[in-house]
């Protein structure tokens, strides 16, 4: 039996999901929300002083994308290390998937076995679980 993982993600929200092959069991890992993500540009602007009182570049927004993107990497670090699964399947909205693929370690890329670029973060446990079952099925 070998053990993979789903990340099932967008900007504000991700969903780890253990699919056990051979039982064909699914059980979640983790719901991770990260609600600065839905925020508006203009009330995330007071998060832009950087030191000395200068202004950092760029849209506050894609800074907490690509915050929460290393959270989701350091999650999937983490299982990593304590071999809590021996593939991994990222599916994420597009331009997150690239994102959270760039701050993936070396040891946690090898792991990743597909890519789906879609955004299934509101689909029921049902629709999910079959939607994975199509997309990551050999072809």
């Amino acid at each position: 039996m070998t053990r993979q993982w789903y990340v099932v993600a967008n900007a504000s929200r991700a969903r780890l999901i253990e699919h056990t092959r051979g039982v064909d069991d699914w059980a979640d890992v983790a719901d991770l929300v990260h609600a600065a993500s839905r925020l508006p540009a203009s009330a995330l602007a007071s998060d832009t002083a950087g030191s000395a009182g200068h202004q950092r570049r760029g849209d506050p927004r894609d800074r907490e994308h690509e915050r929460f993107a290393r959270e989701i990497a350091a999650r999937l670090e983490a299982g990593l290390a304590e071999a809590r699964y021996d593939g991994l399947v990222l599916v994420a909205s597009n331009p997150f998937l690239g994102e959270l693929r760039a701050r993936l370690s070396e040891g946690v890329g090898r792991c990743v076995a597909a890519t789906v670029a879609h955004d299934w973060t509101s689909l029921s446990d049902a629709d999910l679980v079959a939607k994975l079952r199509t997309a990551t099925a050999p072809h």
